[in-house]
């Protein structure tokens, strides 16, 4: 009991310390801040219900047959292989501990940082390489085997169809987005909203954010794949990053606010960098129940393009929404195998 005690006079004074100083000192702030951020994520890991909803009773099909349809086209991208992939995705044979020893002492040394390699995990090499090769796809021409329309919508040459990025607000997303849309971002000059709404449906740290509301996150690691004149505070929009997804919420809930998002645009097509679990979801959700479809099944290819039609219809006064099956079309990638 007295050790006990003693512990949690130390913990005490100690986070006492680490509050005053962070008023002067950008190291305690950071350090305060990450301690946070991993008692969140535990508390996150144990009591999230980001995964638990009820299936939808009604079937989307309803909607095929519903008129007037208002229908959008939608790109989904998934993000590049992460720090935490690398870790806990290739295996756990005898090189895991090794992996993840190295990703503890990496941790430590980005305490005193806006870094993490657990928390909203980044780009590893790979992830990075996976990100460069959809550059390289959009910048080359269309082959005759590539879907020319799309190719021209994700390099921001499509005249007809008017487009918008959006991505969620964790950095492997945002540094996809920001790497393998190069020819877009810097034909057109836009910037890319970051939505907290594409937030990765999961109970694991690396599905929780950095970066508070309505701020960018840390995406220094990028900087030697961009253009010279880089800036994330240039590139993206964070006016709808509401920060990290509440403990009690649900995929579900994120899902329909993106769908409401996505048809309040004025852009005929959303182009959207985000999750596997997210994106695997929304195509269960959303596809008609008697669809077999492998994107119900597998998850999207990393750095990956999906495009499909969205529709939406009001059934009984509330807006449903559908997938159209024979719309999916795989832009590059497409699913793992």
């Amino acid at each position: 009991m007295e050790l006990l005690k003693a512990v949690a006079l130390f913990s005490l004074s100690f986070l006492s310390v680490l509050w005053v100083t962070s008023f002067t000192s950008p190291r305690s702030a950071a350090v305060l801040r990450k301690l946070y951020l991993f008692t969140y994520g535990f508390l996150t890991m144990l009591f999230s219900t980001d995964k638990r909803w009820s299936k939808p009773r009604l079937d989307p099909e309803v909607v095929k047959d519903t008129k007037p349809a208002d229908k959008k086209l939608l790109v989904f991208i998934r993000h590049g292989e992460s720090d935490w992939n690398e870790v806990f995705n290739r295996g756990f044979g005898p090189t895991f501990f090794v992996r993840l020893v190295k990703a503890i002492y990496r941790e430590m040394l980005l305490l005193v940082t806006s870094d993490s390699v657990f928390i909203d995990s980044s780009l590893s090499p790979l992830g990075v390489a996976q990100a460069r090769d959809l550059l390289s796809f959009l910048d080359q021409p269309a082959t005759p085997a590539d879907n020319a329309d799309l190719h021209a919508l994700l390099r921001g040459e499509n005249s007809v169809t008017s487009s918008v990025v959006v991505s969620s607000n964790l950095r492997r997303a945002l540094a996809t987005a920001a790497i393998g849309l190069q020819p877009r971002l810097k034909e057109t000059k836009e910037r890319v909203l970051i939505s907290s709404d594409l937030q990765e449906i999961s109970f694991n740290l690396d599905a929780n954010a950095l970066a508070p509301p309505l701020e960018v996150p840390d995406l220094h690691a990028i900087a030697p794949e961009m253009w010279a004149s880089f800036q994330p505070s240039e590139l993206f929009d964070p006016g709808l990053n509401s920060g990290n997804k509440p403990i009690f919420g649900n995929g579900l809930q994120r899902m329909h606010n993106f769908c409401e998002f996505v048809f309040s645009r004025e852009e005929d097509a959303v182009i959207a960098v985000g999750h596997s679990l997210y994106f695997r979801s929304f195509f269960r959700t959303f596809l008609p129940f008697g669809s077999d479809h492998e994107a119900k099944r597998r998850k999207m290819a990393n750095a990956g393009a999906v495009a499909f039609e969205l529709s939406r219809a009001r059934h009984e006064g509330r807006p449903v929404y559908r997938i159209d099956p024979a719309s999916i079309s795989v832009v590059y990638g497409g699913f793992a195998k």
